[in-house]
């Protein structure tokens, strides 16, 4: 099966075959060799069929982490595929449709995924694909202190990005600048002073600079 699954994805491919291989994502336990190449099967089909299933294989917790990671990976590139496959290092290019479909109804629990890493990838994917989530939940992640750094961070970009006018997002900002906060996490509201608050950059740039 792993030979096969090299012979439809790798090089060439058999594109006819691409649909069977992806598939494989909701067949029983696979080898590393037949997921990665399932998972990124899908990507290449770029279908709201094949994001529903990698979605549903990333939120799956009884599956092994590094391909849960493989899924959501997908689903945050899926916008704009890199020019080298992430596989097997071939230039192609295909254009995925939108799939705002797909992932808005699963909000709650990509924001509920309690890995660090693969909640941040969870962030990644709603900036990616420009959702919106609310400030209250996007908030808790920014003050949660057990929390990775990188993941505040990439939470509150996407308060920034949404809701900037928000008191929720002017409380995270502030929070983020105080000295405690975390090295990622500071250097993210540092970047979003501008450019409504050079001023304040520059002072809080010299605190950070003096310390």
């Amino acid at each position: 099966v792993e030979e096969a699954a090299r012979a439809i994805h790798d090089d060439r491919s058999i594109p006819g075959a691409l649909p069977r291989l992806a598939a494989l994502v909701d067949a029983t336990p696979c080898s590393e060799v037949i997921l990665r190449r399932a998972i990124n099967a899908n990507l290449r089909l770029g279908t709201p069929e094949s994001a529903a299933r990698l979605l549903a294989f990333g939120l799956n917790e009884a599956a092994p982490r590094p391909m849960r990671q493989e899924a959501l990976t997908a689903l945050r590139v899926w916008p704009e595929p890199p020019p080298l496959d992430r596989v097997d290092g071939v230039a192609r290019r295909f254009t995925p449709v939108r799939i705002d479909g797909v992932l808005a109804p699963k909000l709650d629990q990509l924001l509920a995924l309690a890995d660090p890493g693969l909640k941040t990838l969870a962030i990644e994917i709603l900036l990616a694909h420009s959702l919106q989530a609310g400030a209250g939940q996007i908030a808790a992640i920014v003050g949660d202190a057990k929390a990775s750094g990188p993941l505040r961070a990439q939470s509150l970009r996407l308060m920034a990005r949404e809701q900037r006018g928000d008191p929720a997002f002017t409380r995270a900002l502030e929070g983020a600048l105080s000295a405690g906060a975390s090295a990622p996490l500071r250097r993210a509201a540092l970047d979003l002073l501008l450019p409504d608050q050079p001023a304040r950059l520059v002072t809080e740039a010299a605190v950070v600079l003096k310390s």
